[in-house]
């Protein structure tokens, strides 16, 4: 397990932090509620039993799952945030790990009804993204699906007018990924869901058996 750089955690004022955006629906968190609850709604439409959140802070979206009876498991690179979700649910498996090392030994032999994370990609390339999709993607089992959602768009375009009405709050330092440059990369099809001007969900399915 790579340990993690902690220096600049902010997981105790994390939630405090996005909760004006939250509220007043701006950028970078327009839409996120939603993106919570279509997250959440397709996982109890479509799928039962167990649910991996990656980058899962502090357990946000994992706990409306545990909540209706899921098997969750976090992973993320903050011992604090883990350790919050750990709080709120006590008994999910919790995993600090950092995900551009690639996946943490504790999953290799588990399968999952769905896999999610949501507001963690900014973070990640393009090549990045990619690869961490497919390989979440050979943990899925048999009609499971991945739920990545947060800020991207569907065009460049979109992305292009966000940036111009939100200059002062755009990170350069952040990759905003448009899904139609990246969607060939997979290998396998994905869908876009667009959830607002800033957000969005890359919806990919488990392989064929």
């Amino acid at each position: 397990m790579i340990e993690p750089d902690l220096k600049n955690d902010s997981a105790d004022d994390y939630e405090a932090a996005i909760r004006g955006d939250v509220l007043r629906d701006r950028f970078p968190y327009a839409g996120y509620l939603d993106l919570l609850k279509l997250i959440q709604r397709e996982i109890e439409k479509n799928h039962g039993g167990a649910v991996l959140d990656v980058g899962a802070g502090t357990g946000i979206l994992a706990e409306r799952l545990y909540s209706t009876g899921h098997p969750v498991t976090l992973v993320d690179r903050s011992a604090r945030m883990i350790e919050i979700a750990g709080e709120r649910m006590r008994n999910a498996q919790l995993i600090v790990h950092d995900l551009k090392s690639g996946l943490p030994p504790e999953l290799a032999d588990r399968r999952f009804d769905a896999i999610v994370s949501t507001y963690m990609i900014s973070g990640f390339s393009d090549s990045e993204l990619v690869a961490l999709i497919r390989s979440l993607r050979e943990l899925l089992a048999p009609k499971g699906m991945i739920y990545c959602g947060g800020n991207m768009f569907r065009t460049a375009e979109e992305r292009e007018f966000c940036r111009m009405e939100n200059e002062a709050k755009w990170n350069a330092e952040e990759n905003y990924p448009i899904f139609e440059e990246i969607a060939s990369e997979f290998g396998f099809p994905a869908r876009f869901r667009r959830v607002s001007y800033c957000a969005g969900v890359i919806m990919v399915s488990a392989p064929e058996e």
